[in-house]
């Protein structure tokens, strides 16, 4: 799993993007691993025999084997296990944590040019060997900037190595001497091994390789070496027991050939025409009402939609104010989905990546790499063999297969380091929304009930907004990533006009709805008023009803208890109703 999230579905989950990487890496990790054993072990001859100084080459070369082998296998082990977070994968913007503040973040403002255009926006190629580039591939401008970055780089290592050849030959051709011959490979040989270290050493903010001045370099090297390399030649050390020049050859071919998989590899995964289209909105409203009201109702609507319960990454939000007595206002609320995996991007084992054209090449890119490891580590047993053997004679022979195998153990890792970042691409779909409100509002008094017939009446201040504009954007979006702590691009963009629709008429329908008048609404309220009524209208059978059995036990004794007191006819004091003479002047009751 790459995803990790308390959620009960598994949309969210994504295959690990590494884990057919992992598989050269860890074969590459073993050659290397095993090749360094080997090569201590058999170090060990030459420490006993006390061959001097030369006996400590095949041990530094085991260690350095060691060495590389423990980093393949820990950049593996670290690749095996890969997970998104909470918040992850990064959002297209700085985000908005509160949910109840407004701003606008650093690049909502160019996201939502974007979505108001309908166009996507691509960095324009300089330069001369990238316009080279982008005509022989065009589409390779709808990549991300990552990948274009990468690409100029390895387009410009490919040119540099392809002249560095074409001058190693022209060059080559002009020496008899050995010695000469010896120091012009050595020349080109660390030249092209500054071009494949190069990009593993700076990744993709690496500088131009190959240069207008660098270009001028290569072919005046090619042209006057032979003339230059006799004249110092006398005061340099004699190099001609050091064979260089098969493998300088071989070096450039093979990484020639390096370059040109990656290049297939990276056309057949990553470059690819986006899709672009706006589904867009736009309605007038008029309203009696606080504009907020149909802000409040959009983040519902929203937030019902939330992909697995996750909120929404919130990129720009302005409540309409409406103080004063009239006055303009605007309002907006900008959004995006919980970026989600494309289906596409299924699990992926070493069978199918050799028959997807997806990774097909990316997969002979990495095998390519692994078997010229392979090859390295032969040639440079074979050389701590016949050190072991006879390190007296080993300088013309056995130093051949050292350097041979030196120079493929680059090829090698050049292939993996150049397909690593193919490998690290997540591919995720998402939505934008964006709704902007705009218009002018006044507050009036109204109100409602006649002043002396009715029994109650209502007064309330209204907002009256008339023809406000309510615009909509909504857009499905193509993103990718490089890693949990890259910034996404977006890639491609679809509208999505019935969505848009949907938000349109949702904001018709709340303004609407808004209502102006003051009423209990309360199920309290409603009681209370209704036994207050039944209360003023004791003894009527139509509203006795409302009241509780007590409340009737009780109004009902004082009613009769009402109906049958007695007043004496002299003073009028009340009587009890079986009194016979009045309390207060003894009047004989009637």
């Amino acid at each position: 799993m790459s995803f990790e999230f308390s959620s009960e579905g598994d949309r969210l989950n994504l295959p690990n993007p590494f884990r057919v990487e992992n598989w050269f890496r860890f074969a590459a990790a073993a050659l290397l691993f095993l090749g360094g054993i080997a090569a201590l072990l058999l170090s060990r001859h030459n420490l006993a025999a006390h061959h001097g100084l030369w006996a400590f080459l095949p041990l530094a070369m085991g260690i350095f084997l060691l060495g590389s082998g423990i980093n393949y296998a820990r950049i593996g082990m670290m690749q095996l296990r890969f997970y998104f977070g909470r918040g992850q994968p990064l959002g297209l913007s700085d985000e908005i944590q509160a949910s109840n503040q407004d701003g606008v973040t650093k690049g909502a403002a160019e996201l939502q040019n974007r979505m108001r255009s309908g166009a996507l926006w691509f960095e324009e190629p300089k330069g001369a060997l990238n316009g080279l580039l982008y005509s022989l591939i065009p589409a390779l401008i709808y990549a991300p900037i990552p990948i274009r970055r990468l690409a100029q780089l390895q387009f410009q290592s490919g040119l540099a190595l392809a002249a560095t050849f074409l001058s190693f030959i022209i060059a080559a051709v002009g020496f008899d001497n050995p010695s000469d011959r010896a120091w012009v490979a050595l020349l080109f040989f660390g030249f092209a091994f500054f071009l494949l270290l190069k990009p593993m050493e700076q990744g993709n903010q690496a500088s131009t390789s190959l240069s207008p001045a660098g270009l001028i370099g290569l072919l005046l090297v090619a042209v006057f070496a032979p003339i230059v390399v006799p004249l110092v030649s006398t005061h340099l050390p004699d190099l001609s027991w050091l064979p260089l020049t098969t493998q300088t050859f071989a070096l450039l071919i093979c990484a020639g050939v390096a370059v040109v998989l990656f290049f297939v590899a990276l056309v057949h995964q990553t470059v690819v025409t986006p899709r672009t289209s706006m589904g867009s909105e736009i309605a007038t409203v008029s309203m009696n009402g606080q504009p907020k009201q149909l802000l409040d109702e959009l983040e519902r609507h929203l937030q019902r939609r939330w992909v697995e319960q996750i909120p929404n990454r919130r990129y720009a939000r302005h409540t309409p104010s409406v103080s004063g007595q009239s006055g303009q206002f605007t309002g907006q609320l900008f959004e995006e989905t919980q970026p989600l995996p494309r289906e596409d991007m299924r699990r992926v084992d070493l069978k199918r990546a050799f028959t997807e054209p997806r990774y097909r090449w990316l997969v002979s890119l990495n095998t390519f790499g692994v078997v010229l490891i392979a090859i390295a580590v032969l040639c440079l047993l074979w050389f701590a063999t016949a050190f072991a053997a006879s390190p007296a004679d080993v300088q013309s022979a056995a130093l051949g297969w050292a350097t041979f195998g030196s120079a493929m153990l680059a090829v090698g890792a050049f292939c993996l380091r150049a397909g690593h970042m193919l490998w690290a691409r997540f591919d995720f779909l998402s939505k934008l929304v964006w709704v902007q409100f705009d218009g002018n509002f006044q507050r009036s008094r109204m109100n409602l009930g006649a002043q002396f017939s009715d029994r109650v009446r209502t007064e309330s201040d209204v907002i009256a907004v008339h023809d406000m504009s309510v615009r909509v954007w909504v857009a499905e979006i193509d993103s990718v990533t490089f890693g949990r702590d890259h910034r996404r691009m977006i890639v491609g963009m679809r509208g999505l006009p019935d969505e848009a629709r949907e938000i349109r008429q949702l904001i018709e329908q709340c303004a609407q709805q808004q209502t102006i008048v003051v009423a209990p609404t309360s199920q309290r309220d409603i009681e209370k008023i209704a036994v207050a009524n039944a209360l003023n209208r004791v003894g009527e059978g139509a509203t006795e009803h409302l009241l509780s059995p007590q409340m009737r036990d009780i109004l009902g004794g004082q009613a009769a208890a009402q109906r049958g007191a007695k007043a004496c006819s002299a003073c009028g004091e009340a009587l009890e109703a079986d009194s016979r003479f009045c309390d207060n002047c003894g009047t004989q009751v009637q």
